[in-house]
């Protein structure tokens, strides 16, 4: 008889032996299980969550350093002192730093994007039905250092008529008067590609803002010639009807100049700002140079994650990169429940090994006088530990396959029921961040309980299933080669005597 029909018959011989092997299989298929199958499902949900996440990351100063500042506000409150130092916030890169981040495999392009204001008593801003701002005589104007600029690449924008800006044009260093303007701007004031507008950079006292507009300290006239209009993207859903409207009205009313074009004229409102009030020249330094609004675009939304890891590594301890993304508390809960599963599932992986080798010394044991006499009669050991595995992969194959299926449906029930409370809270924490910031227009819209409840499916997605059975096929064979140690101190002269 050969080893397959001699582990074929051991089974069915010891039935009841076969059976608690067999229930200890199933129950530690079911633990590995749960936790693949959960981690699989977290695996997904972090990828759909991330795939709507704009491609596109910006720099701010390091919490930690903005804690300490708002820890010096509570002491200059509570006791009267100022022990706060400004210099510690630093305001630009390094050429190494922006280097560094350059030759991320993750990175694409970079913009920089600088807002200033105009102002004009001849045209107007328009105004969305039913819009709660109303319009105004205050143009805001986005400064762009490159052509393929962060709205036009996340196609917020389509140029419609005219051209865009050459590379030459947006990375002047000197200003350029060209504007790219809204469809519905140029409508509203009789604009065509080709005319010009003249509009008043100004300098007012931030300080008198209620006495507007006689809180005016300086103005001068420039012309601007229209090279190009666009059509605005205004599908956009935030979640918030508010929101909503008011992201639409900054991009219909949206002017495109070179970086160089906003620099001078946020240079002339600081300059006779500052002179009106007094700054020496350290605090001109200070207020002058606070990081800009660098986007950095990555080539895919998927490879976000890495590249915020690896430049946080180079911008520490100073700046930190984040992403346009509104599901912190729900990353926070997906990473505890990875690190419960992922430990679950190496407890489970050590725990078995243990528990099936203690079975298979014991079974081995019972069965001392069975493998004795097949050594006694010229077996190899070799061939009797290859039965025993066959015979332990078999049971196993039957019950992990069973425990796998239990696995599927008890995760999906966990999904359906314990997920869905913790994602309650967790999105009530989440929309309850609501943004009015120029950034707003590439944040991804808040997802609802439903879309996040579905993302979390449990499916059996073929790399998931391999790695199950990797894993449980492992742990069964490792356990087998332990405990068949138990034949190599066994004397069959001994037991047959």
């Amino acid at each position: 008889m050969n080893i397959f029909n001699r582990a074929k018959s051991s089974l069915w011989r010891q039935k009841g032996k076969t059976i608690s092997y067999g229930i200890a299989l199933f129950i530690l298929g079911l633990i590995m299980g749960l936790s693949i199958l959960t981690k699989g499902a977290i695996s997904n949900t972090k990828y759909q969550l991330w795939a709507q996440v704009p491609p596109v990351a910006h720099i701010a100063t390091h919490p930690r350093i903005m804690e300490e500042f708002r820890d010096a506000l509570e002491r200059f409150d509570r006791y009267g002192y100022n022990s706060w130092d400004p210099s510690i916030i630093k305001t630009d890169l390094t050429i190494e730093q922006l280097q560094k981040i350059m030759n991320l495999p993750q990175f694409s392009f970079f913009n920089v994007d600088r807002q200033a204001r105009l102002e004009s008593v001849i045209y107007s801003t328009v105004t969305l039905e039913n819009n709660f701002i109303m319009a105004s005589d205050g143009f805001v104007v986005n400064g762009i250092s490159t052509p393929q600029f962060t709205s036009l690449a996340e196609n917020r924008i389509e140029i419609v008529e005219g051209r865009n800006f050459s590379t030459e044009e947006a990375t002047s260093l000197e200003p350029l008067f060209l504007a790219l303007v809204s469809e519905k701007l140029a409508e509203e004031n009789n604009w065509t590609v080709g005319s010009s507008f003249e509009m008043a950079k100004v300098a007012r006292d931030a300080r008198d803002e209620k006495n507007f507009p006689q809180n005016l300290i300086a103005k001068e006239y420039n012309e601007f010639k229209i090279i190009g209009i666009f059509q605005a993207n205004l599908q956009i859903d935030m979640g918030y009807s508010f929101l909503e409207k008011n992201l639409k009205r900054q991009l219909i009313n949206r002017i495109y100049m070179p970086l160089a074009t906003i620099d001078s004229i946020r240079s002339f409102e600081n300059y006779y700002f500052q002179k009106y009030h007094g700054y020496s020249e350290d605090e001109k330094l200070r207020r002058n140079n606070w990081i800009s609004n660098t986007f950095f675009h990555i080539s895919s939304s998927n490879l976000l994650p890495q590249f915020l890891e690896e430049a946080n590594i180079i911008l520490y301890p100073d700046f930190i990169m984040q992403s346009f993304d509104n599901f912190n508390h729900l990353s926070t809960l997906m990473e505890t429940m990875d690190w419960f599963a992922a430990r679950i599932l190496w407890g489970a992986f050590g725990g078995g090994i243990l528990v099936i080798t203690l079975l298979t010394i014991l079974c081995l044991h019972d069965r001392k006088k069975e493998m004795g006499i097949y050594l006694a009669l010229g077996e190899k050991r070799s061939k009797v530990v290859i039965q025993i595995l066959l015979e332990a992969l078999s049971l196993g194959m039957l019950s992990f396959i069973g425990s796998f299926f239990i696995a599927y449906l008890l995760g999906n029930l966990w999904s359906e029921e314990m997920i869905r409370q913790q994602l309650e809270i967790a999105f009530e924490l989440s929309n309850q961040q609501i943004y009015s910031t120029q950034f707003d227009l590439l944040r991804m819209r808040p997802m609802d309980i439903e879309e996040m409840a579905k993302s979390f499916q449990i499916v059996f997605s073929p790399f998931w299933i391999v790695i199950y059975f990797t894993i449980t096929f492992g742990s069964v064979l490792i356990s087998v080669l332990l405990g068949s140690s138990y034949l190599l101190n066994l004397e069959p002269k001994k037991i047959l005597m």
